[in-house]
């Protein structure tokens, strides 16, 4: 019933005890510009459907007047409404989550949404049959009553029913589970993953995760149960055509149906609208180690609980954040390997010793994805132990990537204080012993913070002393 608080009448109308209640349920069911003075909201009301228009009548008092209402009744006051052409409820107030306005939305008939100007927007209403005159009190009603646009991955379009939140962007899945073999899934992982396999064994992690295959998958499946849960990134590296891209392909292609977007613009530009929705964001062959404003965004973007998304002809607007970083590149050194990092798995993927041709190995993990899809909705995941939702296996690669990130003057000093428990002097004393005699003194004292040092157990630490000026202390911490 349309009216829900009225009591339907043998006549075919609606009555209300109360008029306040009536134009509650009027406003709710009709884009119109009703008012009543405060005297009369406590009279009985009825809402009469006539067709192509509804009449709103109210009861009327001997004596007095209500100015644009008609009063041919000597019992009630009236006041008809044309009913617009179309649906009304295709056209949508939007606010953020919080709660700042986004903008307008119609829906085309096609059922496609289209965010528009509010000039066009009224287009719209005149289209749906609103008079003319009535066309902004129309849009005041939509102002009045915002849907709030949220995105919550894989949960339904409107997740809160009988409320306006509106679900828009989210990713789902393609596949309705169900049990059954997954072989050419399974081998992707294997092949993807098992550059962790050395890691795990005799770890901590090992009995959650025994091979790299299970990690990996683990991994996918906590995008999916719980996307607002960080994750560690994970790079895979390694030939040309070794098999390393697979995996978001196969994921895109035959599991979600969006959600996987490309990070590269959002890391190293101001815009980052393409991420809107993303559960999956993948960097694909970019040299990021060599750009000082990727690594610090990426950081935060793994862990940041809120994503600030800044679309070409728009405002920032926050989101929560869904994001889930995997990167594929051929060369280790494109991704910057920092000492103390917990944010960043290594993980090398070897060259491929059989190759199913592609459009043949798509088909068969499109055939199995509905049994790949239950094991990732099934899949018991462990306790998060820390801020990540898993934890950070580190590898023999990353170890190494770190080693060669160390500059040549911080080896330099690696190297002298190799067979020294300590060292002091000033730093052009200091840039004389390790070979590098022509860098300045601030230079050196920017080298010197290399955290490459720290990791080889060598102290620095500088303190004035006398005439020379400040002075490099060097010791061995190990």
């Amino acid at each position: 019933m349309p009216y829900h608080n009225g009591a339907e009448t043998s006549a075919g109308s609606y009555w209300y005890a109360h008029a306040k209640e009536a134009v509650a349920d009027f406003l709710d069911e009709h884009p119109v510009s009703l008012t009543l003075p405060p005297e009369y909201l406590d009279r009985p009301a009825w809402i009469v459907p006539r067709g192509p228009k509804v009449g709103f009548e109210v009861k009327r008092q001997k004596g007095e007047s209500l100015p644009g209402w008609d009063g041919s009744s000597p019992y009630r006051w009236q006041k008809v409404f044309h009913l617009p052409k179309g649906k009304v409820d295709s056209i949508r107030r939007v606010h953020t989550i919080k709660g700042d306005p986004f903008g307008w939305f119609a829906q085309s008939e096609a059922g496609v949404w289209q965010r528009l100007p509010l000039s066009e927007v009224k287009c719209r209403l005149l289209a749906l049959g609103i008079p003319t005159q009535d066309v902004g009190a129309c849009a005041g009603g939509f102002i009045g009553k915002p849907w709030l646009l949220t995105m919550i991955p894989f949960a339904d379009e409107y997740p809160e029913p009988g409320k306006r939140v509106w679900n828009k962007n989210r990713p789902t899945l393609r596949h309705d589970p169900k049990p059954g073999p997954h072989p050419h899934w399974d081998m992707i992982f294997s092949h993807a993953f098992n550059g962790l396999d050395p890691a795990l064994k005799g770890s901590d992690e090992e009995a959650d995760f025994p091979t790299g295959r299970d990690y990996g998958i683990a991994w996918v499946a906590s995008t999916l149960q719980k996307p607002f849960e960080p994750l560690p990134m994970l790079y895979l590296f390694g030939p040309e055509n070794c098999g390393k891209s697979i995996i978001h392909e196969a994921v895109s292609e035959c599991l979600f149906t969006s959600g996987v977007a490309s990070a590269h613009s959002a890391l190293t530009h101001d815009k980052n609208g393409e991420l809107d929705g993303a559960v999956l964001a993948i960097i694909e062959e970019r040299d990021i180690a060599s750009n000082p404003v990727a690594y610090p965004r990426l950081k935060d973007l793994i862990t940041a609980k809120t994503l600030w998304l800044r679309k070409m002809y728009t405002d920032p607007f926050p989101v929560r954040n869904s994001l889930h970083f995997l990167m594929c590149a051929n060369d280790r050194n494109k991704c910057p390997a920092r000492l103390g990092d917990t944010r960043i798995i290594f993980c090398p993927v070897k060259k491929l010793t059989h190759e199913i041709p592609k459009p043949i190995l798509m088909e068969r993990l499109e055939e199995e994805a509905p049994h790949f899809t239950h094991t990732l909705v099934n899949l018991e995941l462990p306790a998060a132990k820390g801020r990540l939702q898993l934890p950070t296996i580190n590898t023999r690669d990353k170890e190494e990537a770190i080693q060669e990130a160390a500059s040549e003057f911080a080896a330099a000093v690696i190297d002298f204080m190799n067979d020294k428990k300590e060292w002091t002097g000033t730093r052009a004393e200091l840039a004389v012993a390790v070979g590098f005699k022509s860098y300045g003194t601030y230079q050196i004292r920017r080298e010197l913070g290399d955290p490459c040092l720290k990791r080889e157990g060598i102290e620095v630490a500088e303190c004035k002393k006398g005439n020379k000026g400040k002075v490099v202390q060097l010791k061995h911490t190990n």
